[in-house]
């Protein structure tokens, strides 16, 4: 079973792999409002401000946007990491903004025993994207922040936490498709 520590950790690399490649082709979920909303709410239950639950927040063109620009500075970051660079002073800049976009505070709640919550006064989306910058932060600075890597699939855009020193994609299927391409080649050409 997979620890907080662990999902809060995961959840930067997914804002950052919103954006990725399908048959040759960039994808994006976070093309419209609607989808940052929409993925916004599938990661509610990993997130400690009040985000809404899936189909229940609205996000604006500028929520978009902000999530945009932080999005691509935590790819930047780890395009630095995983190629053991420092990142430049723009990416560290635009993500520590992003984390102090929305101050938090704890806040203890009673549900047949305590809660710990965090709170802040900013709108649902700001406050969650303060909250991912925040995590993003807490990762890169962390142990697990030098097991970040790019996918070796030269087809592929994503970024994963190298939990085995052998693994070199973001998925099976990605290594799945890497060996295909690899035994085709060596086949055929």
């Amino acid at each position: 079973m997979e620890s907080e520590a662990a999902r809060r950790a995961a959840l930067p690399v997914a804002l950052a792999n919103t954006v990725y490649t399908l048959r040759g082709k960039i994808r994006d979920d976070l093309d419209t409002p609607e989808g940052l909303a929409d993925w916004l709410g599938r990661e509610s239950g990993v997130l400690e401000t009040s985000a809404a639950g899936p189909g229940s927040l609205t996000a604006t063109d500028d929520d978009l946007r902000d999530a945009r620009d932080l999005r691509a500075a935590v790819r930047e970051i780890l395009a630095a990491v995983s190629a053991g660079e420092a990142p430049d002073a723009t990416s560290l800049y635009r993500l520590n903004w992003r984390a102090a976009a929305a101050p938090s505070w704890p806040r203890l709640r009673w549900e047949d025993g305590p809660v710990l919550e965090r709170a802040n006064d900013a709108a649902p989306v700001a406050a969650a994207l303060s909250e991912i910058a925040g995590d993003a932060i807490a990762l890169f600075a962390s142990e697990a922040g030098a097991a970040l890597s790019a996918c070796a699939s030269p087809e592929c855009i994503r970024y994963f936490a190298k939990v085995d020193p052998r693994r070199k994609w973001c998925s099976p299927e990605c290594g799945n498709r890497a060996r295909v391409a690899k035994h085709y080649h060596r086949t055929h050409g």
